[in-house]
């Protein structure tokens, strides 16, 4: 049977831990890495309720987007939500796993996803996450060294590549590679070379991986009046309201900039690449005064612009875990989280 850690190693080739921010709290926050995995939950949020779903549907495992621990914790009372959680979730014995802000920030995450949803095209990635590529170096020994298996599994990765410097007695072999294959590839290097590796070193490169990074920009398939756009939106993201910018009868939207979430953060690279509109979620008065003439700024609310991250982690883990017999089912969340609603 499947095990929270067959699990989070098929969710780390989706969303590698290290694109995460580095105060995130990703992972397995609740149960134990050899937990056999006989069903999971794919949420976007960890309430009371959506334990009561996963409980009812005999999974054993939530995958959120949202970590249901966040700041170090100093008691667990169960007279909190969030106590009252962390208690139900031990009592049923369901693990929980958080994919944040590296599901924020993988290639087919949730902003490429978003980017789809609003029919996006040309989309990349708004802020590309920089030092997220890794030269690793090997001396091999010619004579000791069959060299066609290691050269044949590294030109399968993606975003990989291989260089050979060839030695009268040795070869340097140079790999390109993401940061979070490092240790994979290190370990190929050792089985396929084995004491014909004579030395190994690495370094960080400045280069961006590809479609990696926070939000997404891109362009619409046709040119849109700012008051079509925000219908556009409040329409494919489900919205009982929207704020933005004011805007007038000659506003036009065509080049689009997304960050699912709170992305105030991420105004000026929207604006740097040229956006005509930037939607995001959690915008403050001040965001919106200080950027009234630059560019549409649409608010669309922080669950309304993330709750993708369901069907798009469940169908990650569909495409990458279960596609051997050896199965469990896996749910998508109907359990509505959004703490905020609209009153009209």
């Amino acid at each position: 049977m499947r095990t929270i850690e067959d699990v989070l190693d098929c969710l780390y080739r989706w969303a590698p831990a290290s694109i995460a921010w580095e105060r995130d709290n990703i992972g397995l926050l609740i149960g134990a890495m050899s937990d056999p995995v006989r069903g999971i939950l794919v949420s976007l949020d960890v309430t009371r309720e959506v334990v009561d779903e996963a409980t009812a549907l005999g999974a054993t495992l939530i995958v959120a987007h949202h970590p249901v621990i966040f700041h170090p914790l100093k008691a667990v009372r169960t007279d909190t939500p969030q106590g009252a959680v962390i208690a139900a979730a031990l009592t049923h014995g369901i693990a929980i796993v958080a994919m944040h802000t590296n599901a924020d920030a993988a290639a087919g995450g949730l902003n490429a996803a978003l980017a789809a949803r609003l029919g996006l095209s040309s989309v990349r990635a708004l802020d590309p996450s920089r030092g997220q590529r890794r030269c690793l170096r090997f001396s091999v020994d010619v004579a000791a060294a069959d060299m066609a298996g290691f050269i044949h599994a590294v030109e399968g990765l993606p975003d990989t590549r291989i260089d050979i410097d060839h030695g009268d007695a040795s070869r340097l072999v140079t790999v390109s590679t993401p940061v979070w294959r490092q240790r994979e590839l290190e370990r190929l290097a050792a089985a396929s070379f084995g004491v014909a590796l004579r030395w190994q070193d690495s370094f960080t490169l400045e280069g961006a991986v590809e479609g990696f990074g926070l939000g997404a920009v891109g362009t619409l398939d046709h040119e849109l009046s700012a008051g079509e756009f925000l219908r556009h939106v409040a329409d494919l993201l489900g919205c009982d309201g929207l704020r933005s910018t004011p805007y007038t009868s000659e506003t036009r939207i065509r080049t689009v900039a997304v960050c699912g979430g709170a992305g105030s953060a991420y105004i000026g690279a929207a604006r740097a690449a040229g956006a005509d509109a930037f939607v995001t979620a959690d915008l403050t008065y001040h965001a919106f005064q200080d950027h009234r003439d630059a560019l549409l700024l649409v608010d669309a609310g922080h669950y309304e612009t993330e709750r993708i991250f369901i069907e798009t982690c469940a169908s990650a883990l569909r495409d990458g875990l279960f596609k051997t017999s050896e199965k469990s089912p896996i749910f998508q969340s109907v359990t509505n989280t959004n703490a905020m609603v609209m009153f009209k």
